[in-house]
């Protein structure tokens, strides 16, 4: 599998192979981009730069089929929240969705995603159960630009992960 480490500036492309819950890193590159290519995150030229990452990955020989990407933008907005618990994983994801939307006043243009930090009892007074979570919404087109680069490069995208992964 392919991972890829992606800012305005550079890309940075590892290809590694999973064995026995060990990551065997096979080739390692990084591709420096003009700045008008991403700027904030998003991708403005979306065939340049399907075009020079299809070239460095043929140059390194690390050509794959699956890939995670690691993006980063300042239109990005983490929050932290307490949710409810959910019987069902779709109705959690809902639950979140509407709080982050409730929160930070953003609409369904944006993406969500979250990890569930820690379960904690709510206070005396109610029984139900609260989940904190660390949210982060990101812009649909923001993501969407990089579907559209790694559509053109045939390679499928296994998860977008959006900047900011020490939180």
């Amino acid at each position: 599998m392919l991972s890829f480490d992606i800012t305005d500036r550079n890309i940075r492309i590892i290809k590694g192979v999973e064995n026995k819950n060990k990551i065997s890193i096979s080739s390692a590159a990084t591709l420096n981009i003009d700045e008008d290519i991403i700027v904030n995150g998003h991708v403005k030229d979306v065939p340049r730069l399907a075009t020079i990452m299809n070239q460095k990955i043929k140059q390194n020989r690390m050509m794959d089929k699956e890939a995670i990407v690691s993006i980063s933008s300042n239109m990005t907005i983490f929050k932290e929240l307490s949710v409810r618990k959910a019987q069902k994983e779709q109705e959690f994801t809902k639950m979140v969705k509407a709080e982050m939307q409730a929160k930070v006043g953003i609409d369904d243009s944006y993406a969500i995603s979250y990890s569930i930090v820690t379960g904690t009892s709510a206070d005396a007074e109610t029984s139900d159960d609260m989940v904190t979570v660390l949210a982060t919404a990101c812009p649909s087109e923001v993501i969407d630009s990089y579907k559209r680069v790694f559509s053109m490069l045939g390679i499928a995208l296994k998860s977008v992960i959006i900047g900011c992964n020490c939180i």
